[in-house]
């Protein structure tokens, strides 16, 4: 699916980059750039000049708020989830955005429509929704979008720390090497110290057959003066040795050395018995009767023994000798045979008592060995475990100071935790002591206001009742004296009349007083603010010729309406000729006066010609039904609209466009018309 993608990116859409291959698809679109370029090349990012190629987080957070209500209006569900899926380039997330974009693109190019028409289909409450929904993911994606101070801090931190681990790196290997290149310099030194001592031991041994030959050449032995044996340094026992196994394998050896000396001794013992046996007739033999020599024995035998057996041998001849002549001498005892007898049985005898001898001093030497080989052994092992328990007793400080380090951080971050602690609980009782006095100011400050704004809305009621009580005073006094007016103008036109005041006259002042029109112009009566009005205007004249004119005016107003009702001074007389044709006046509210005068006025002035009554009235019913599916939604609709016009944009639609019409599982649109 993603060479798809990538054709379609290339060659169809001919993105500004080209897109090598799917292992950089994530990278590339992690800004959103691209996304907003592939609906622009459709005509549905009228905004793509305001996006931006940078890769920081402000950038990729411009991009990919402009681009999710142009992803909601193609119909695709995008959240901040997936939003943070491409940012941080998760596997799959672009290649399914992509493929949703493909489909819904492909919809769109065979329904002909344009971003334009789908935003006019909309419903008016899905684009209410929208909105709400597109503020709600703006305020998310921003809250979880680090900032681009976040990230970079967060990038030099990652750099110290890999900085820091190389340096651990490089010194944990440079002390390594120090420690094997003492580990190889300390092994050398063992390998040489064990080489020499293997020379030693074969030039020791060495030296020592050479001094067992000359002693066999020369048929005696040498006396050796016990020698103090030179002092060899043993090298540093393996660590794998423990002291167990090494006490183990020193008994083993012990027990092997020992009985190997008992079996020599016993062997040794053996021969000497042998030599120890005479007989007078037969003379001495050393080897029992079924026992022969061999090499091995010879081999095996030491210098001392090899001298028994030459002497074993001379013996034998001599033997063989005197049993040779014994026949030829029968009877008869030789002095010198004798003699011989003596000297062989001294010989022995002195024999016995050199090897008696040799033997001791060869049993004091081992013994003296043996000691000397424990005391270096024990003052070798004594070493190794005073070196043990140095190293042992310096891990062990090393491990206190650890241990003791340990604790006095622990302690010290038991104190730092409860400073913080009283420190944030002082900080709370004062953030408390702090609100509470605020509260107890604004309190008072609300009561001091509440007490001025009492204070002051009683002086404004005083004000404004004495206000009242002012202007009703006002207008008491000038209603007693426009009533005293009335009166004095009565009481002069009598007496200077002396006669009744004409209806005509008494019509007019009548309509003077309920008008509020002075009867006299007294410069005296001008309240306050009328000599203030007149005062600015400086124009006292014409503030009387308007009252003047206004009084006037409202005579006039009175004569015309008597006029107009023909009472009055118009008033026919009862039994002229004017009243009896006045009489056949119509009356006013006459029905057939009035459709004669609108029959008269429609024929000189006539109406305007109506308007045409419209196809569709300035209302429509707009039903929209939500459900389920097989719900019974298309019914109900069929059984309203039954006598009404019916107008379904769906088939106009397709009609125009003559695009196959998918039917959609959600709310139906009918404007009706009533009949």
């Amino acid at each position: 699916m993603a060479h798809i993608l990538i054709d379609w990116l290339n060659n169809d859409v001919q993105l500004s980059k080209k897109i090598e291959s799917s292992q950089n698809l994530a990278g590339e679109f992690a800004t959103g750039y691209l996304v907003g370029e592939i609906l622009s090349k459709y005509g549905l990012q009228e905004d793509f000049p305001q996006f931006s190629t940078s890769n920081n987080s402000i950038s990729q957070l411009n991009n990919f708020t402009r681009i999710e209500r142009t992803l909601h209006l193609l119909g695709i569900p995008f959240n901040t989830n997936h939003a943070r899926q491409i940012m941080t380039m998760e596997k799959g997330a672009v290649q399914q955005l992509l493929y949703q974009l493909y489909t819904a693109l492909n919809r769109k190019k065979k329904r002909n429509l344009t971003g334009t028409a789908m935003e006019t289909m909309t419903a008016p409450a899905t684009k209410i929704l929208a909105q709400a929904e597109t503020q709600q993911y703006q305020n998310l994606i921003k809250k979880r979008t680090e900032r681009g101070c976040d990230l970079s801090l967060q990038e030099l931190v990652n750099k110290h720390e890999r900085f820091k681990a190389r340096q651990d790196e490089i010194i944990n290997k440079q002390k390594y090497e120090d420690d094997e290149g003492k580990r190889q310099e300390l092994e050398s030194k063992r390998q040489y110290l064990l080489n020499r001592s293997k020379e030693k031991r074969a030039k020791d041994a060495e030296l020592e057959a050479r001094i067992k030959s000359k002693q066999q050449d020369l048929g005696y032995e040498l006396e050796i003066e016990p020698m103090p044996a030179s002092v060899v340094m043993i090298p540093k026992t393996p660590p794998l040795f423990t002291k167990q196994a090494l006490e183990k394998k020193r008994k083993l050896k012990k027990e092997v050395e020992s009985q190997d000396t008992m079996n020599d001794i016993r062997r040794f013992e053996r021969r000497v018995l042998q030599h120890s046996e005479f007989d007078d007739d037969e003379g001495f033999d050393e080897n029992p009767p079924g026992e022969s020599m061999n090499v091995s024995d010879m081999e095996l035998s030491s210098p001392y023994e090899q001298e028994a057996l030459s002497s074993k041998i001379g013996a034998t001849s001599s033997q063989e000798l005197v049993v040779y002549t014994k026949p030829l001498q029968a009877g008869q005892v030789d002095p010198y045979i004798l003699e011989i007898r003596r000297r062989l049985q001294e010989d022995i005898h002195a024999r016995r008592e050199r090897e008696k001898r040799r033997r001791k001093v060869l049993v004091d030497q081992l013994r003296a060995l043996e000691a000397i080989e424990d005391s270096k052994r024990e003052e070798s092992l004594v070493s190794h475990l005073l070196r043990q328990s140095q190293f042992e007793r310096r891990l062990a400080v090393e491990l206190l100071q650890t241990r003791h380090e340990k604790d006095v951080l622990r302690h010290n971050r038991i104190s730092h935790e409860k400073e913080l602690e009283i420190r944030r609980k002082q900080d709370f009782i004062e953030a408390m002591d702090r609100e509470a006095e605020l509260a107890r100011l604004t309190r008072l400050e609300y009561a001091e206001q509440i007490r001025k704004d009492k204070e002051l809305h009683d002086i404004i009621q005083a004000e404004k009742a004495e206000a009242i009580h002012t202007d009703n005073v006002d207008f008491c006094i000038h209603i007693t004296w426009q009533m005293v007016d009335f009166a004095l103008k009565i009481g002069e036109y009598r007496q200077l009349t002396e006669n009744l005041i004409p209806a005509k006259v008494w019509r007019e002042w009548n309509a003077l007083f309920v008008s509020d029109r002075p009867f006299f112009d007294d410069e005296k009566r001008i309240t306050a603010e009328e000599q203030a009005e007149i005062d600015q205007q400086n124009q006292k004249l014409h503030a009387q010729t308007v009252l003047q004119e206004e009084s006037l005016k409202i005579l006039d107003e009175g004569d015309f309406n008597e006029y107009r009702n023909m009472i009055g001074e118009w008033e026919p007389p009862a039994g002229s000729q004017s009243a009896i044709t006045i009489t056949h006046v119509p009356p006013m509210d006459n029905p057939i006066f009035g459709y004669v005068i609108n029959r008269l006025h429609n024929n000189i002035h006539p109406p305007a010609a109506k308007l045409p009554t419209p196809l569709f009235p300035a209302f429509g019913l707009k039903i929209i039904v939500l459900g389920k599916s097989f719900a019974g939604k298309s019914s109900a609709l069929k059984r309203y609209s039954d006598g009404n016009y019916n107008i379904s944009p769906n088939k106009t639609i397709r009609g125009r466009t003559s695009a196959p019409h998918r039917s959609q599982s959600g709310g139906i649109l009918i404007l009706s018309k009533f009949q």
